[in-house]
């Protein structure tokens, strides 16, 4: 008896040895793109190639990085790509992500999605969009609102808008201002009423905003749906 459980005992301390031994499996990490930027919340929202969202929260000790260099909540932006390590549910334990401006190297190669949910911040312009993905000439380019309420600042601080932006103000590319753009290269549209459609005349990265040159001021969101056939 006593040999048998000197042999558990071994048995036991030499399982413990091994496990103990193992290197701890590092948590999953998933790549997205960010969708909303909550500072009040300390959490991001992020969604995936489907147009699938979920949320994290960061806490004091999630180790964010930006462009390999490291940053805080205040340095995200919608639009950009981000791979995320969870180990608790909905709690981000590392963030790594790139800056998502138009021509940036982590975002040049991707290709757009062929239906999406986009959030476009009222400050994101022409020299910062949110970026959908590449597409090539000849794909049709769909664009419908789900929600899209923003003013801009100055003269029309305080008046909010939807998607088609203030009527008869011409503004970047001869759109009405604060209306919602969708460009790919120098060729850009905005909507008529509640569709905004058209086929890429050329490859090239398709990239939404609000038609401001000045967004300092500017206040709201706007999300649509984005297709590309």
């Amino acid at each position: 008896m006593k040999t048998f459980r000197s042999f558990l005992f071994c048995f036991f301390v030499a399982t413990a040895t091994v496990l103990a031994a193992r290197p701890m499996t590092p948590a999953p990490a998933h790549r997205f793109e960010i969708s909303k930027v909550d500072l009040a919340g300390s959490a991001i929202t992020v969604t995936n190639e489907h147009g699938e969202a979920k949320t994290y929260r960061l806490t004091n000790f999630t180790q964010i990085l930006i462009n390999n260099h490291g940053g805080t909540i205040r340095d995200l932006a919608t639009g950009m790509s981000v791979q995320i390590s969870s180990g608790q549910p909905g709690v981000a334990e590392r963030v790594v992500a790139a800056n998502g401006v138009l021509g940036a190297g982590d975002t040049a190669t991707k290709v757009a999605p062929a239906e999406s949910r986009v959030h476009i911040p009222a400050t994101s312009v022409g020299s910062k969009p949110v970026i959908v993905g590449m597409v090539k000439a000849g794909q049709v380019v769909t664009i419908e609102p789900i929600k899209v309420y923003w003013c801009g600042g100055g003269s029309k601080s305080g008046q909010y808008c939807d998607w088609n932006g203030y009527p008869g103000s011409g503004n970047e590319g001869g759109h009405p201002w604060m209306a919602v753009v969708a460009a790919v290269g120098k060729d850009s549209h905005a909507p008529a009423g509640n569709k905004l459609s058209f086929t890429a005349a050329a490859d090239g990265m398709l990239v939404v905003y609000a038609n401001d040159d000045k967004p300092e001021g500017n206040v709201g969101s706007g999300d649509v749906t984005v297709k590309v056939q």
